[in-house]
């Protein structure tokens, strides 16, 4: 099998829609919208794209971005919060066509980084798609892990039944707070005004100052207004209490795939189950909508709490890897004493020697 491979500093929408891949592995994170997002938030990030090709037709590809920072070079697959990079393969390349694709696409890879001097790579497989063959042809390490956790929804088999189903899938306890939350009234509806997009980046800003965590920015927010409203891959829930704001959920849906993205709620309807009555309210919606996967993103080892509460979704776990390399000299950097990590890229993991 004869592939050819090309690097490209963008590539025509409609060649990258073209590319078939297999439903489980075709999540947003490859999608044109979601990189048109992620080029408008990276701001001076380069992005690049490899493509392999047989017989003139493009059978994957491989997305990333380059960024300069403090004179070093870090490139990410993808950037932003961990976003799941890797290879997008053909669903019709398979047995050993598949790996041969896959080690020409990871020696390419890796000769990119070789050539650019690249001082940080990081990759983030996807779920259920190792990219070990690929790393290893791209010389890459396994440096960090994380605990995927994704649900599976239940056939649409009517509003009260697939209720009933979405309940059976939960654990007890959160099965009883899920029913304790549908009990107290809340108004839940989709939305799309600036204001239900304000309410939900307030009080965002609200919640991850209350636990210390990096808030998004409005500019985030209205990234994602152009690139993933504008293109239907969105969701925005509102929850409200005799016409009080009580909470709201924002997920991203690509195909068969729903992302649970930003969820904020109210502290005085907090323990009334606000986010247990949205979030069954959304899965209900994605089940009617014939989408099969709820994916609650990655989970650290140590975060033994919100993987216990993703877990009472009755979500299974699926651990994936971060891949990745650094130069000597990015090895001896103090990354957060030079003021880093920059915005939306991951350096080297937090564990590692003078690590950001």
């Amino acid at each position: 099998m004869g592939i050819g491979i090309s690097l490209h500093r963008a590539v025509a929408p409609h060649r990258w829609v073209a590319i078939p891949t297999c439903a489980e592995h075709d999540m947003i994170y490859g999608s044109p919208p979601y990189h048109a997002f992620l080029q408008e938030v990276t701001g001076t990030a380069s992005p690049w794209v490899l493509q392999a090709e047989h017989h003139g037709h493009v059978i994957a590809t491989l997305r990333f971005y380059t960024l300069e920072w403090n004179g070093y070079h870090i490139l990410n697959s993808n950037p932003y919060f961990g976003s799941h990079g890797g290879s997008v393969v053909s669903a019709d390349i398979s047995g050993s066509h598949y790996h041969q694709t896959q080690r020409a696409l990871g020696a390419a890879f890796g000769d990119f980084v070789d050539i650019h001097g690249i001082d940080a790579v990081n990759l983030v497989e996807y779920p259920w798609q190792p990219a070990s063959e690929f790393a290893q042809a791209a010389k890459l390490q396994h440096w960090d892990r994380r605990i995927g956790q994704i649900s599976t929804l239940p056939a649409w088999q009517g509003r009260a039944q697939t209720s009933d189903l979405i309940l059976k899938t939960c654990k007890q306890k959160t099965r009883n707070l899920v029913r304790k939350g549908l009990k107290q009234n809340f108004k839940i509806s989709l939305e799309t005004s600036q204001d239900d997009w304000a309410l939900l980046y307030e009080h965002h800003q609200i919640s991850m100052s209350a636990i210390g965590g990096r808030a998004k920015q409005w500019s985030e927010f209205l990234a994602m207004q152009r690139h993933l409203e504008a293109a239907g891959a969105t969701r925005l829930y509102i929850a409200r209490h005799e016409g009080d704001f009580a909470g709201a959920l924002l997920v991203l849906t690509h195909k068969a795939w729903v992302e649970y993205f930003i969820p904020v709620s109210v502290e005085a309807f907090r323990s009334a189950q606000v986010l247990s009555a949205l979030i069954h309210h959304a899965m209900l919606d994605a089940s009617e909508k014939g989408q099969s996967f709820w994916n609650w993103g990655g989970t650290w080892q140590s975060q033994s709490g919100v993987h216990k509460f993703k877990s009472g979704w009755g979500s299974d776990d699926v651990p994936y890897t971060y891949w990745g390399r650094i130069s000597e000299r990015m090895q001896r950097l103090d990354v957060v004493g030079a003021g880093g990590p920059p915005d939306y890229f991951y350096v080297k993991p937090f564990g590692d020697t003078n690590a950001a």
